[in-house]
Formats: C-alpha cells, structure tokens, sequence
C-alpha cells in the first residue's frame, strides 16, 4: 500500500518529534477544507504518562512507586 504512491498524495504520513529523534505517524487520513490533521504533539516515551494514568485511576504515590520499584510498571528513568 506504502509503495502506490497514495499515501503521499492524501498526506497520510507525518513526521513527529520524540525523545528517540523523529518518528513517522499517520494522520487523519483525511482532507477538511484542504487541511491534512497530523498529531499536534510529539510521541510520548515508553511509559512516560504511567504515573499520571494510575493516580487517575485512584492509586496514590505510595503504591505507585511500589508497583515501579518491583518492576510491575515501567517508568522512564527507573
């Protein structure tokens, strides 16, 4: 599909910026008055929002970081 020459044409690939250097994605896939709609934000890391995502789901910091320091969930940095 990559090699049709459709992707390019529809502007289904963007390049983005990570911690790894830059990343290809897709975008929408699709046109809106001309405009192609690309992620607004760079890829995030291998863990990076865990912390943040447990507290929402009620878990305080103590049991975070007892479930990073046994390896349960991985955290960038630990």
């Amino acid at each position: 599909m990559l090699a049709t020459g459709q992707p390019q044409s529809r502007d289904l690939l963007a390049e983005v910026d990570s911690a790894a250097g830059p990343f290809q994605v897709t975008t929408g896939g699709y046109r809106f008055d001309d405009e192609v709609f690309s992620p607004a934000s760079s890829v995030p890391l291998l863990g990076q929002h865990t912390r943040e995502l447990l507290h929402e789901l009620g878990y305080d910091k103590q049991h975070v970081q007892a479930l990073v320091d046994e390896n349960v969930v991985g955290v960038p940095g630990s």
